[in-house]
């Protein structure tokens, strides 16, 4: 449902869709180095080595979103507004309009800490965006819960649930 929703809203092609290269991956199938504690999501890039291409152009770049289930349960036990499906829908869409944005160079993938908080709004709002029109009742709960400028607030979200971005 992510994906289709994400594509609809980017307008990508079929073609386009499956230029971008990336799985999804829970925390049972994460590497030592794809855990991230505090955080509901993650996301890694991986390149692909000089060796293997003979010019920078032809390099190929993988993204994973990993999961992290333990923080999206403790999430789920904390405010009882939220329900697993809509936050399962939001975490995986916020990631790939990451994905979308990296991979069409709107956004650099290594960015400073400021930078990265200001990304976080950018790829919330637009993650708002493409789900409000969806007709489920829970998500609402979701997407204010999650919400940059209003999460301090919330009981659902605490400073350790930003979305963590890494290269390998």
């Amino acid at each position: 449902m992510a994906e289709e929703v994400t594509c609809n809203f980017f307008k990508l092609s079929f073609g386009e869709w499956k230029g971008l290269r990336y799985d999804i991956k829970t925390l049972a199938f994460l590497t030592e180095e794809e855990v991230a504690p505090g955080v509901l999501a993650h996301l890694v890039k991986y390149t692909s080595s000089p060796e293997q291409h003979t010019s920078r152009a032809s390099r190929i770049d993988f993204y994973r979103i990993c999961l992290q289930d333990d923080n999206i349960i403790d999430a789920l036990q904390r405010d009882r507004r939220i329900e697993l499906t809509p936050l399962a829908l939001y975490v995986i869409t916020h990631e790939l309009v990451h994905i979308i944005r990296f991979s069409k160079f709107q956004q650099r993938f290594d960015l400073e800490p400021r930078e990265r908080t200001w990304e976080e709004t950018i790829v919330h709002n637009i993650a708002t965006e493409i789900l409000k029109p969806m007709n489920m009742p829970a998500l609402q709960s979701v997407l204010s819960a999650y919400d940059p400028l209003t999460a301090r607030s919330s009981s659902a979200l605490d400073d350790r649930y930003l979305y963590a971005h890494d290269s390998f």
